[in-house]
Protein backbone atom coordinates (compact mmCIF):
# COMPACT_ATOMS: atom_id res chain seq x y z
CA UNK A 1 0.00 0.00 0.00
CA UNK A 2 1.54 3.56 -0.50
CA UNK A 3 2.27 6.14 1.61
CA UNK A 4 2.22 3.63 4.54
CA UNK A 5 4.80 3.23 7.31
CA UNK A 6 3.87 -0.83 7.87
CA UNK A 7 4.38 -2.12 11.47
CA UNK A 8 3.96 -5.70 12.76
CA UNK A 9 3.10 -6.38 16.47
CA UNK A 10 2.39 -10.17 16.74
CA UNK A 11 0.23 -10.74 13.82
CA UNK A 12 -1.31 -7.73 13.63
CA UNK A 13 0.42 -4.92 10.81
CA UNK A 14 -0.26 -2.17 11.96
CA UNK A 15 0.12 1.88 10.40
CA UNK A 16 0.56 5.41 11.65
CA UNK A 17 -1.33 8.18 10.00
CA UNK A 18 -3.96 10.81 9.64
CA UNK A 19 -5.84 12.74 7.49
CA UNK A 20 -7.35 16.27 5.81
CA UNK A 21 -11.34 16.42 6.48
CA UNK A 22 -13.83 16.67 4.30
CA UNK A 23 -17.73 15.11 4.40
CA UNK A 24 -18.72 11.92 2.69
CA UNK A 25 -21.46 13.00 0.36
CA UNK A 26 -24.75 10.78 2.09
CA UNK A 27 -23.09 12.37 5.11
CA UNK A 28 -23.03 16.18 3.96
CA UNK A 29 -27.20 15.04 1.97
CA UNK A 30 -28.74 13.53 5.64
CA UNK A 31 -27.14 16.53 7.63
CA UNK A 32 -29.29 19.10 5.08
CA UNK A 33 -32.84 16.76 5.95
CA UNK A 34 -32.14 16.53 9.58
CA UNK A 35 -32.80 19.52 12.65
CA UNK A 36 -31.22 17.49 15.60
CA UNK A 37 -29.63 14.49 16.32
CA UNK A 38 -29.87 12.20 19.27
CA UNK A 39 -27.30 12.24 21.41
CA UNK A 40 -28.41 9.79 23.89
CA UNK A 41 -25.88 6.28 25.14
CA UNK A 42 -25.06 4.44 22.03
CA UNK A 43 -26.23 0.82 22.21
CA UNK A 44 -24.51 -1.54 19.52
CA UNK A 45 -27.19 -4.01 17.75
CA UNK A 46 -24.80 -5.55 15.28
CA UNK A 47 -23.91 -9.07 15.68
CA UNK A 48 -20.72 -8.99 14.44
CA UNK A 49 -19.92 -6.23 17.25
CA UNK A 50 -17.85 -7.98 19.95
CA UNK A 51 -17.44 -5.50 23.05
CA UNK A 52 -14.32 -5.15 24.92
CA UNK A 53 -12.77 -8.34 23.17
CA UNK A 54 -8.66 -8.45 22.91
CA UNK A 55 -6.69 -7.78 20.60
CA UNK A 56 -5.42 -11.57 20.65
CA UNK A 57 -8.49 -13.10 20.73
CA UNK A 58 -9.91 -10.74 18.00
CA UNK A 59 -6.88 -12.83 15.81
CA UNK A 60 -7.76 -16.06 17.09
CA UNK A 61 -11.26 -15.45 16.02
CA UNK A 62 -10.47 -13.92 12.08
CA UNK A 63 -7.30 -16.29 11.56
CA UNK A 64 -9.06 -19.14 12.48
CA UNK A 65 -10.52 -20.34 9.39
CA UNK A 66 -7.80 -18.47 7.33
CA UNK A 67 -10.08 -16.87 5.12
CA UNK A 68 -9.38 -13.15 3.67
CA UNK A 69 -12.15 -10.69 4.54
CA UNK A 70 -13.00 -12.27 7.38
CA UNK A 71 -13.97 -9.28 9.97
CA UNK A 72 -15.35 -8.00 13.11
CA UNK A 73 -16.03 -4.65 15.15
CA UNK A 74 -14.92 -4.59 18.84
CA UNK A 75 -13.45 -1.86 21.50
CA UNK A 76 -10.12 -0.03 21.29
CA UNK A 77 -7.92 -1.42 24.05
CA UNK A 78 -6.20 1.87 23.90
CA UNK A 79 -8.22 4.60 23.59
CA UNK A 80 -12.18 4.33 25.36
CA UNK A 81 -15.02 5.20 22.90
CA UNK A 82 -12.81 3.99 20.11
CA UNK A 83 -13.95 1.02 17.72
CA UNK A 84 -11.83 -1.03 16.17
CA UNK A 85 -12.96 -3.08 12.80
CA UNK A 86 -10.59 -5.90 12.07
CA UNK A 87 -10.17 -7.88 8.86
CA UNK A 88 -8.03 -10.89 8.01
CA UNK A 89 -6.08 -11.18 5.19
CA UNK A 90 -2.76 -13.58 4.36
CA UNK A 91 -2.95 -14.60 7.67
CA UNK A 92 -2.40 -11.16 9.07
CA UNK A 93 -5.44 -9.18 11.03
CA UNK A 94 -5.63 -5.48 9.90
CA UNK A 95 -6.73 -2.99 12.23
CA UNK A 96 -8.90 0.60 11.26
CA UNK A 97 -9.65 2.97 13.87
CA UNK A 98 -13.63 4.18 13.40
CA UNK A 99 -14.15 7.52 15.68
CA UNK A 100 -17.47 9.03 16.52
CA UNK A 101 -18.30 12.33 15.24
CA UNK A 102 -20.31 14.93 16.26
CA UNK A 103 -24.13 14.10 15.61
CA UNK A 104 -23.27 10.69 16.13
CA UNK A 105 -21.90 10.42 13.07
CA UNK A 106 -18.66 7.55 12.42
CA UNK A 107 -15.26 8.73 10.74
CA UNK A 108 -12.90 5.80 9.73
CA UNK A 109 -9.31 6.62 9.88
CA UNK A 110 -7.77 6.99 6.41
CA UNK A 111 -4.50 7.32 4.93
CA UNK A 112 -2.88 10.75 4.71
CA UNK A 113 -3.66 13.08 1.29
CA UNK A 114 -7.32 11.13 1.61
CA UNK A 115 -10.76 12.25 2.13
CA UNK A 116 -12.32 12.11 5.64
CA UNK A 117 -15.34 9.49 5.19
CA UNK A 118 -18.17 10.10 7.76
CA UNK A 119 -20.94 7.65 7.75
CA UNK A 120 -24.20 8.25 9.53
CA UNK A 121 -24.62 4.59 10.92
CA UNK A 122 -21.95 1.56 11.52
CA UNK A 123 -24.04 -0.64 8.50
CA UNK A 124 -23.52 1.67 6.06
CA UNK A 125 -20.02 1.76 7.08
CA UNK A 126 -19.32 -1.84 6.43
CA UNK A 127 -21.55 -1.50 3.85
CA UNK A 128 -19.67 0.35 2.16
CA UNK A 129 -16.44 -1.93 2.31
CA UNK A 130 -18.05 -5.13 1.73
CA UNK A 131 -17.62 -3.69 -1.92
CA UNK A 132 -13.90 -3.98 -3.23
CA UNK A 133 -11.39 -1.40 -3.70
CA UNK A 134 -12.76 1.11 -1.39
CA UNK A 135 -9.17 1.66 -0.04
CA UNK A 136 -9.23 -1.32 2.39
CA UNK A 137 -6.90 -4.39 2.42
CA UNK A 138 -9.91 -6.82 1.25
CA UNK A 139 -12.46 -5.90 1.24
CA UNK A 140 -15.11 -7.12 3.96
CA UNK A 141 -16.54 -10.58 3.26
CA UNK A 142 -17.53 -12.74 6.03
CA UNK A 143 -18.76 -11.22 9.38
CA UNK A 144 -17.44 -13.49 12.16
CA UNK A 145 -20.46 -13.16 14.70
CA UNK A 146 -20.31 -13.29 18.62
CA UNK A 147 -21.33 -16.46 20.01
CA UNK A 148 -23.70 -14.87 22.76
CA UNK A 149 -26.93 -13.32 21.63
CA UNK A 150 -25.99 -10.40 23.99
CA UNK A 151 -22.88 -9.07 25.31
CA UNK A 152 -22.23 -9.64 29.38
CA UNK A 153 -21.78 -6.50 30.08
CA UNK A 154 -24.75 -5.36 28.13
CA UNK A 155 -26.82 -3.86 30.73
CA UNK A 156 -24.52 -1.15 31.05
CA UNK A 157 -24.70 1.21 28.47
CA UNK A 158 -21.44 2.62 26.14
CA UNK A 159 -21.57 5.96 25.81
CA UNK A 160 -18.70 7.03 22.70
CA UNK A 161 -16.97 10.27 23.10
CA UNK A 162 -15.87 12.05 20.55
CA UNK A 163 -12.71 12.35 19.20
CA UNK A 164 -10.58 14.96 17.05
CA UNK A 165 -7.35 13.72 15.37
CA UNK A 166 -5.31 11.78 18.03
CA UNK A 167 -2.35 10.18 17.06
CA UNK A 168 -3.24 6.71 14.71
CA UNK A 169 -1.27 2.96 15.97
CA UNK A 170 -3.76 1.32 13.18
CA UNK A 171 -4.08 1.00 9.72
CA UNK A 172 -5.47 3.68 7.22
CA UNK A 173 -8.11 3.70 4.90
CA UNK A 174 -6.86 4.72 1.16
CA UNK A 175 -8.08 6.32 -1.54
Amino acid sequence: MPNAEWEFQGRAKICYREVPQKIHPTVSKQLANRASWDTRAFSMDLPYYHGRLTKQDCETLLLKEGVDGNFLLRDSESIPGVLCLCVSFKNIVYTYRIFREKHGYYRIQTAEGSPKQVFPSLKELISKFEKPNQGMVVHLLKPIKRTSPSLRWRGLKLELETFVNSNSDYVDVLP
